[in-house]
């Protein structure tokens, strides 16, 4: 703006903000506070209008709506006009629909892009030419001390503030959660540093959410804000002294499991191969593979492996294999390939019960479905409409299914009624902040629900209480998926955006009937 103050400049950013900062190095945020860019578009480009809706908010919540254009993929005139009417309705300044090509073949518009030109009956907003370059002054995302709240036990929020505004300010943390607005007040000698009282929880709290707000003395009602941030309370403590990385980076690692050896599978999405490594990191002999087998016995070469599960006994399932809907198996003491299973959808995760039924997501829709052996897994409950279902997991017993929803952002359960097939669903899992993540089980119920945008791993108790909360800073725990455990250890694979990332061993497996007592 300094060197050319009559340029309006936008950046085209990751829809899910969170996703956007922890793991592409885009603050897009704090980009549009600082005065670096005019308008933020996020690439919205997804079916799903709940999902839509949802990943705009939190752009249009956390900065003014007006610096806010939605980024729409035209997948149909119905969608984009649903799409163009929920940004509206949010305050965005407005939509950019994305490609020109969709919408201008051959350099004339199509129908779709006529029936859009009717829908803008009015002149875009004319930019304001007035701004100057840094003119927002900005928080930084509220953090807490410690790391992870316990409850029954205080706690504090701080924020950082830029030096230059911090004695023009008065600032109160706020909350969407029952509690009353605290004030914060600058460190003695650090007046970048601003610090709340000592906070005291109940017992029953296990989320809380809260933003940072700061209101000019001068000009009361011109206020600043940060982000809002979801704040995990456990109910015991977990040491992260002992986190480690293992092994060599692996490229797309999604979804990780255990063999009964106590080896970790890793399925390479963008390495196209399956990694077998034991608790040390080290490769076994036959590790990579690199081809299954389908049902015909052919050999089938691997082409973008997502989920993976142990069943009983000494068999590996996989699924994915690209666009093939195919359930592929490997013995696991040599990871010789055995005859797959054609499924009648394209897969996304997998997960075993003890007795070896397995549960499978079907991939971008709200389906899953459940069976056994080497027949077709077609059973399934209702499917849930509306929903975007992804990782997928069942208590050892098989009588409690998770499934993750990206479009809700939480985990939906679900309950066997009775021994034979029929599931109901039941209320959510009380989790926040989820967006993109994984559930996995392990062999005692703890359920560890991956929250990769933010970093942290929560691990709920078999009844759905927040236990645990695992978030190692040294190293530094980025984009968690999936989690394994083995007597020797708790391990996640991570995804650091583009960015191969090694697997994490967490540290020793939980004791949950000790600190339960």
């Amino acid at each position: 703006n300094q060197l050319q103050s009559n340029v309006i400049l936008s950046a085209a950013v990751w829809r899910n903000y969170d996703l956007g900062k922890n793991l592409f190095m885009q603050d897009s945020h704090d980009w549009l506070k600082k005065g670096l860019v005019d308008y933020l578009l996020p690439m919205l480009y997804t079916r799903d209008n709940v999902l839509f809706r949802n990943e705009l908010r939190v752009h249009s919540q956390s900065v003014a709506p007006g610096r806010i254009i939605a980024g729409i993929n035209p997948s149909g005139s119905a969608k984009a006009l649903v799409q163009v009417d929920i940004a509206r309705k949010l305050g965005t300044a407005g939509s950019a629909i994305f490609s020109y090509k969709a919408l201008f073949p051959n350099h004339l518009p199509n129908g779709l892009a006529q029936k859009l030109r009717a829908m803008f009956y009015r002149s875009a907003a004319k930019p304001d030419w007035t701004r100057s370059a840094g003119q927002f002054a900005t928080f930084s995302k509220p953090s807490t001390w410690p790391a992870v709240p316990v409850q029954a036990e205080p706690f504090f929020v701080y924020v950082q503030l830029e030096t230059s505004v911090s004695a023009k300010v008065r600032a109160f943390v706020e909350w969407k959660n029952p509690l009353q607005p605290l004030p914060l007040h600058p460190l003695p000698g650090q007046a970048n540093i601003w610090l709340s009282p000592p906070i005291r929880l109940s017992d029953a709290e296990q989320w809380l959410e809260c933003r940072v707000v700061g209101i000019r003395k001068e000009a009361p009602a011109d206020s600043i804000f940060s982000d809002w941030v979801h704040i995990p309370v456990a109910r015991f403590h977990w040491t992260a002294d002992s986190a480690k990385l293992i092994g060599a980076p692996i490229g797309g690692a999604q979804f990780i499991a255990a063999d009964q050896y106590g080896h970790l599978w890793i399925p390479a999405w963008w390495d196209n191969k399956i990694y077998v490594l034991d608790a040390k990191g080290t490769e076994l002999p036959f590790s990579p593979i690199t081809a299954g087998m389908d049902a015909s016995n052919q050999a089938v070469k691997i082409y973008r492996p997502a989920g993976i599960t142990c069943q009983k006994g000494d068999t590996m399932i996989v699924v994915g294999n690209g666009q093939k809907p195919l359930l592929m198996r490997f013995l696991a003491s040599n990871g010789l390939p055995l005859p797959g299973t054609q499924l009648p959808f394209i897969p996304y995760d997998v997960a075993s019960s003890a007795s070896g039924e397995l549960f499978v997501t079907e991939a971008g829709t709200g389906n899953w479905y459940h069976g056994f052996g080497t027949a077709a897994i077609a059973n399934s409950p209702p499917p849930a409409s509306d929903h975007l279902l992804r990782s997928i997991a069942v208590s050892p017993d098989g009588l409690v299914v998770y499934a993750v929803c990206q479009t809700h952002a939480t985990v939906h359960q679900w309950q066997r009624l009775n021994a034979a097939s029929h599931f109901s669903r039941v209320p959510d899992l009380d989790v926040e902040g989820l967006s993109i993540g994984c559930v996995d089980t392990d062999e005692t119920g703890l359920l560890y629900v991956s929250h990769s945008a933010l970093g942290f791993i929560s691990v709920f108790s078999a009844q759905g209480v927040l236990s645990y909360v695992l978030r190692p800073l040294k190293p530094l725990l980025r984009g968690p998926r999936g989690v394994a455990v083995t007597p020797g250890g708790i391990f996640t694979s991570q995804m650091g955006g583009t960015t191969s990332l090694p697997v994490m061993r967490l540290g020793p497996p939980i004791n949950f009937n000790l600190h339960n007592k």
